[in-house]
């Protein structure tokens, strides 16, 4: 296995050294939302530039998608829509093709708290599949319709290329509102502080737009061009070695780790491509020395409490400080993810790439002397 890794990472940067992410497995839309999240008209769209034959392509089908929610979803008795956030790869804009999900959280007028969300969420969850069930256009474009826990999930079917992307719909309730305050927003995470299971499940859900807005408005394109990067090394080499059985290390852990490398670097405005792929690979193999929290929708006091019941590696939601985004996957799915980083970052092509000591935080080298990737 160790030599398909090394043969995709070659092939992988032999392409991004000539710039072509499209043949990488890269697809970009292009921002096809407005600043607060909803989906632009065509002559919006137009006005920035973005092709039309690109809108149309098959995440511009999908972005249509929670539209035809809306109008759907507001016919039921069971509940009144107040909006839709769409969060995923996609609405964040870090999709790449074959691997982007879309969520579509259902905030509701009529559901008040945690206790009436788990009384009806099951009938609303039945009522929305057996719309999509019942409905013989969705019926032709979606494949394996069923509800889990939390969800109403199936894939989406392109009749033109036979790509799929997976959405999942969660009725939720407004946890915050629409402009919490400050202190609103501490007060509410306090109250969530050591919830468990279930319960800290669903106030996550609730909260999701904050970190949705992390990643879409607070990082820049060239960023989210290294997070596909990331991904893509994810698709085509670290989940190949993983067992089956494992959770695996999830879009949204690289995501943010890729995030904590960029900073850690200072933010560069412009970035080598290369090196700082290698710099993530190398967070990927240290990924147990991780303890690392956002300060922009919590405070730093606030963190520290919630990390109290913790255990390493931290790596906590930039909108919910309760919830440890490496409670997501197996930790022995990371040994995994580490150990195929180790070979790639030996590779032909890669150890001899420098990587800038501002890339590489606090763990630059190992006993003084070795840089840390040759080990």
């Amino acid at each position: 296995m160790a030599d398909i890794s090394v043969l995709d990472t070659i092939q992988l940067l032999q392409r991004i050294y000539q710039g072509d992410f499209r043949e990488a497995g890269f697809r970009y839309v292009g921002n096809i939302f407005d600043n607060k999240g909803q989906l632009l008209q065509w002559g919006e769209v137009e006005k920035r530039g973005i092709p039309r034959k690109r809108f149309l392509d098959w995440f511009g089908i999908v972005a249509a998608l929670p539209r035809e929610w809306e109008r759907e979803v507001d016919k039921t008795n069971l509940l009144a829509l107040r909006m839709i956030c769409w969060t995923g790869s996609f609405g964040k804009g870090t999709q790449i093709k074959g691997l982007a999900d879309l969520d579509c959280i259902l905030i509701l007028n009529d559901i008040v708290d945690l206790d009436d969300h788990k009384a009806r969420v099951g009938d609303i969850k039945k009522d929305i599949l057996k719309r999509l069930l019942d409905d013989p256009e969705w019926k032709e474009i979606i494949e394996n319709p069923h509800t889990s826990k939390l969800a109403i999930k199936f894939n989406v079917i392109v009749a033109d290329t036979g790509e799929t992307m997976g959405v999942d719909l969660l009725p939720i309730f407004d946890s915050l509102g629409d402009s919490p305050t400050d202190e609103e927003r501490f007060e509410f995470y306090e109250k969530i502080i050591g919830i468990k299971n279930e319960d800290a499940e669903i106030y996550n859900i609730s909260l999701c737009q904050f970190q949705r807005d992390f990643i879409r408005d607070m990082v820049p394109e060239h960023v989210k061009d290294l997070i596909r990067l990331v991904k893509y090394w994810k698709k085509v080499v670290a989940d190949k070695v993983i067992p089956k059985k494992l959770r695996k290390p999830t879009c949204q852990q690289l995501e943010l780790l890729t995030v904590y490398v960029w900073e850690t670097a200072g933010k560069p405005e412009d970035i080598d491509m290369a090196q700082a792929f290698k710099a993530v690979l190398h967070q990927v193999v240290y990924y147990k020395d991780l303890d690392v929290a956002w300060y922009y929708h919590y405070t730093e006091d606030i963190a520290r409490r919630a990390k109290k019941s913790m255990t390493m590696p931290i790596m906590l939601d930039p909108g919910n400080p309760t919830t440890n985004t490496f409670m997501g996957s197996d930790l022995e799915a990371w040994e995994y993810a580490s150990k195929t980083a180790k070979e790639n970052l030996n590779s032909p092509l890669l150890k001899d790439i420098d990587i800038p000591n501002e890339w590489l935080g606090t763990r630059k080298y190992l006993e003084g002397t070795v840089p840390c990737w040759c080990l």
